[in-house]
């Protein structure tokens, strides 16, 4: 499993922290506020939705 780490993220409830997204075949799995880093994950400072295409 891939996975992101965020010290601050903006998710549907407001701004959380310690945001963990993990991700399996390419599609958003889990989203855990208040969440610990783990080793391998790619750690980020803020994260924002995108626009989809």
């Amino acid at each position: 499993m891939t996975a992101i780490f965020a010290e601050q993220a903006l998710l549907p409830e407001g701004w959380q922290s310690n945001v963990r997204i993990a991700f399996e075949d390419g599609r958003i799995s889990k989203v855990e506020a208040g969440a610990i880093a783990q080793a391998g994950d790619e750690r980020h400072a803020i994260v924002l939705p995108g626009m989809p295409n």
